[in-house]
């Protein structure tokens, strides 16, 4: 009896120590780690951003797609496309990197007709890319890694985008935070479903909003999806630039990326008092980082 009460109590101690919603393994040692670990305490890999189910509110790895509390399945979303994509770039280039040494030692081996397959094969895959890495937010000057898209009017797109703007606008209080989600997934919708349209800035620009507003506090996420509105249209007529550098500077704290947004925002923000003030900021933020 004693032996067994002994091994409850250390059930116990060992259930308190654990952290909570065990999931499943690292992916780069198979370690079990809790959801809500931001790095694997094996070996050190950094999770990706983790999301809240809706539902339940259990925290999960952002690659989850059904929530370990209650079942849900998670939507699909704008993240889960960039990390994707990110894998593919990430895996293609390795490949490449490995034809390349084929060929170089198929020449050193002195066998040149396996050289040339290796090299056609190196050829044939650089050919096909068709999906490209995520855009990088912008630089220095507000120049994207990449072309501005080229959009254009969808009519099914307008009509997601005003659904979403509904649900944005909807004075019903009680379900506020559920109505500003769900616009969220049709921003997302848009953005996915429709990447040449006139609407993905608009889209990226109101999730920004949702993201850094009281009901989520998300503000890494606010600061990308601004970033991605100024990077799909350069010339958006949208306050974007002022937002992220507000949020860089006042939520993130990080001076480096507030100057670089509030220099883009003094040079071409759309609204002049925006102008004005990002200008009076960078200044003051200047002084501070030569002292």
């Amino acid at each position: 009896m004693k032996y067994l009460t002994r091994m409850f109590l250390a059930a116990i101690i060992l259930a308190a120590t654990l952290p909570a919603g065990w999931a499943r393994p690292c992916p780069e040692c198979s370690t079990e780690v809790a959801e809500s670990s931001r790095f694997c305490p094996a070996c050190g890999k950094k999770f990706t951003t983790s999301k809240t189910c809706a539902e339940c509110s259990a925290i999960a790895f952002a690659e989850a797609r059904f929530c370990s509390g209650c079942g849900s399945r998670f939507p699909f979303a704008l993240e889960d496309e960039e990390r994707l994509v990110a894998e593919a770039a990430k895996s293609r280039k390795a490949y490449l990197e490995t034809l390349r040494k084929l060929a170089t030692l198929y020449k050193e081996l002195g066998l040149p007709e396996k050289a040339v397959l290796a090299e056609e094969e190196t050829g044939a895959v650089e050919r096909s890319i068709r999906i490209l890495a995520p855009a990088a937010a912008p630089g220095a000057h507000g120049a994207s890694a990449g072309p501005a898209l080229v959009l254009e009017s969808i009519e099914a797109a307008d009509a997601l985008y005003t659904e979403a703007e509904s649900l944005r606008k909807s004075p019903n209080l009680f379900r506020r935070k559920e109505y500003l989600r769900k616009a969220l997934e049709l921003y997302e919708k848009v953005i996915l479903k429709y990447p040449v349209s006139d609407k993905v800035d608009d889209c990226a620009y109101r999730m920004g909003e949702i993201y850094g507003s009281p009901f989520f506090e998300s503000y890494e996420k606010a600061l990308r999806c601004y970033e991605k509105c100024v990077t799909w249209n350069p010339a958006t007529d949208f306050d974007a630039r002022y937002r992220a550098a507000e949020i860089a500077d006042y939520r993130l704290s990080d001076a480096s990326a507030a100057i670089r947004w509030y220099q883009l925002a003094a040079e071409s923000d759309p609204v002049p008092d925006n102008r004005k003030a990002a200008e009076s900021r960078l200044r003051k933020l200047q002084t501070k980082s030569k002292e």
